[in-house]
C-alpha cells in the first residue's frame, strides 16, 4: 500500500501538483473564515467558513473521481474535473453537510459537557470522543467507496461504517497515513503542493483498491476462513504493475 500510493503520486507528480493548486484556493475560502469565527459570534463569519467547507468536499468529490484513475494504472486528465463535478457534488454535498454537523455539535457540546464539572459530563466527554474517532476513521473511505462501489451517499456512508468494522486495524493504520500525509505536506519545501490534499486522496483510494480485493475473494469463496485471507496471491498483479523500481529510473524513466 505505501509503495503503490508513493509511486501513484510520483507517476502523476505534475498533474497532482496543478490539482493541489487548486485545491489551495478552494481550502482558501473556509481558512480564511476560520479566525474570523473563533473572534466573533457574527453569523457571516459562520456562513462563511460553512459555506467554504462545503466547496472543498465538493471540489474533493470530484478529485477523488480523478484520482481513482491514476491508482488503476491510468492517465490522470484534468479536463475530467468538469464532468466529475457533475456526477459528484450532490454527494458530496451530503457528506459535506454530515460533517459540518458533527463539527458543530462539537463545538456547541463539548464546552458545555466541559463546563459542568461533573461526572456525567466527563461520561460525555468520553462518548463524544469516541464516536468522534470512529466517525474520523470511517469517513476517511467515503470518497473511494463513491468512487468505486456506489453512487447513492447514505449508503456510500453505510458502507464506511462496515468497512471500518470489519477492518480496524486497517482503519487505524490509513488513518495515522493520513497523519503523516498532512504533516508531510505541511513540512515539505513545496508547501502543499506534495503530496498535497490530492495525495491524500491517492493514499486512500490505494489504501481502498487493495481492500476490495479482500471482498472479491470473500464472495467468490463464501466458505473461507475469513481471517486466512491470500494476500500474497490478490496482490501478484498489482506487485507486477508497480514493480522494481530504481532512483535513475524514477528520474529518468526512458533510459531504463
Amino acid at each position: 500500500m505505501i509503495k503503490k500510493a508513493f509511486f501513484d503520486t510520483w507517476d502523476h507528480l505534475l498533474p497532482i501538483m496543478g490539482i493541489n493548486l487548486l485545491f489551495l484556493i478552494v481550502i482558501a475560502i473556509p481558512f480564511s473564515a476560520a479566525p474570523l469565527l473563533a473572534a466573533t459570534t457574527e453569523p457571516g463569519a459562520a456562513a462563511m467558513f460553512g459555506v467554504g467547507l462545503l466547496i472543498v468536499f465538493v471540489f474533493a468529490g470530484a478529485v477523488s473521481e480523478v484520482i481513482r484513475n491514476a491508482t488503476d494504472y491510468q492517465s490522470i486528465e484534468l479536463r475530467e474535473l468538469l464532468a466529475a463535478f457533475k456526477r459528484t457534488a450532490g454527494g458530496s454535498l451530503v457528506f459535506g453537510g454530515v460533517f459540518l454537523a458533527h463539527l458543530i455539535i462539537l463545538g456547541i457540546s463539548v464546552p458545555v459537557y466541559f463546563a459542568m464539572e461533573h461526572i456525567i459530563g466527563l461520561f460525555a466527554l468520553i462518548v463524544l470522543f469516541w464516536v468522534s474517532v470512529i466517525w474520523w476513521l470511517a469517513c476517511q473511505f467515503y470518497f473511494p467507496i463513491r468512487a468505486r462501489l456506489s453512487d447513492k451517499p447514505l449508503k456510500a456512508l453505510k458502507k464506511c461504517f462496515i468497512v471500518f468494522f470489519d477492518n480496524p486495524g486497517f482503519a487505524v493504520f490509513t488513518g495515522f497515513g493520513c497523519l503523516l500525509v498532512i504533516l508531510g505536506s505541511y513540512f515539505m519545501p513545496l508547501f502543499l503542493l506534495i503530496p498535497g490534499p490530492t495525495g491524500l486522496l491517492v493514499w486512500l483510494h490505494v489504501g481502498f483498491k487493495l481492500r476490495l480485493y479482500k471482498y472479491d475473494y470473500l464472495e467468490e469463496n463464501p466458505n473461507v476462513n475469513r481471517k486466512r485471507i491470500p494476500w500474497t496471491a490478490l496482490l501478484t498483479e498489482d506487485r507486477e504493475k508497480v514493480g522494481p523500481r530504481t532512483l535513475r529510473g524514477m528520474i529518468f524513466p526512458w533510459k531504463e
